[in-house]
């Protein structure tokens, strides 16, 4: 990443076996082209996004979670592609579910990937950032 800031990504791809692989493989080499020349997290889904929609067959689509952490300013940037809401939990203060983002990619050549704007805490011990299951727990629906 420039300026050495470390990157997440965390996706899933339609399909199974070697296609699915394949389109998967894809997708983290051109996340990997564009993390080289582009900072911004929404804009590098946007362009993944237009070069899946004109390269892969319809119904063929990939979520993903793309973040860029800055630890000098304690800020993750990111954004997301139809994967599940990322879940903020520490001990400073309440956690909450963000629902930020976009469509999948590959869906729709007009899809945009908005960012939160919202300032994280420098990484402490007691916090970390989780993906939450789009699915309530059973013990959520009986309550």
């Amino acid at each position: 990443m420039p300026e050495g800031r470390p990157a997440v990504a965390l996706g899933d791809v339609s399909g199974k076996s070697v296609p699915a692989a394949l389109l998967m493989s894809n997708v983290i080499s051109t996340l990997r082209a564009e993390a080289r020349h582009e900072v911004e997290v929404d804009r590098s889904l946007e362009h993944i996004n237009q070069l899946l929609v004109e390269q892969t067959e319809p119904g063929r689509f990939v979520t993903l979670f793309y973040g860029i952490f800055d630890p000098s300013a304690g800020r993750l940037r990111y954004s997301s592609a139809g994967h599940s809401p990322v879940l903020r939990i520490g001990a400073a203060r309440p956690g909450g579910v963000a629902a930020e983002g976009g469509l999948p990619l590959g869906v729709s050549a007009d899809a945009r990937y908005p960012p939160p704007r919202r300032r994280s805490r420098p990484a402490t011990s007691s916090s970390s950032t989780r993906t939450a299951s789009p699915k309530p727990s059973a013990r959520a629906a009986t309550a």
